[in-house]
């Protein structure tokens, strides 16, 4: 058992890792950058301060470790368009009308679902009234 609970432990830790990757470099994948376009027009010089402030202009793989080191310590950095908040702060934001609508969700489907679940027997009995509608004629 102990082995199992192992495997499945680093099972997790490698799918973690795999998804963090493929995310990361999709991200790095995208043209342009934080600081490209006509939301926030900067000069080169300017551009090329805040890249340093924010580590964008090291390495792809000193990027990714400080990035994971973060996500480690619960710390997922300063978002780009909300310099003065944190990420952490705006996804404990987002939490409570999350958790209103998915435990909504649930009620809503669990209500419907043992409300519907009564025909399912009947629909599978051949001949019963509610079967008989479905089947052909000829039948």
């Amino acid at each position: 058992m102990i082995l199992y609970i192992i495997r499945r432990l680093l099972s997790i830790a490698v799918t973690f890792f795999v998804v963090s990757m493929i995310v990361f470099l999709m991200m790095h994948s995208v043209p342009g950058g934080p600081f490209d376009g006509n939301d926030m027009p900067v000069s080169e010089a300017v551009r090329a301060t805040l890249m340093a402030k924010l580590g964008l202009d090291q390495p792809l793989w000193v990027q990714y470790l400080k990035y994971m080191w973060g996500v480690l310590q619960l710390d997922f950095g300063v978002p780009y368009q909300a310099p003065g908040e944190t990420v952490l702060s705006l996804l404990a934001n987002a939490w409570p009308p999350s958790l209103l609508l998915g435990g909504l969700g649930v009620l809503i489907g669990a209500r419907s679902a043992s409300s519907w679940a009564w025909p399912l027997p009947c629909a599978a009995t051949p001949g019963s009234t509610i079967s008989r509608p479905a089947s052909p004629r000829w039948a």
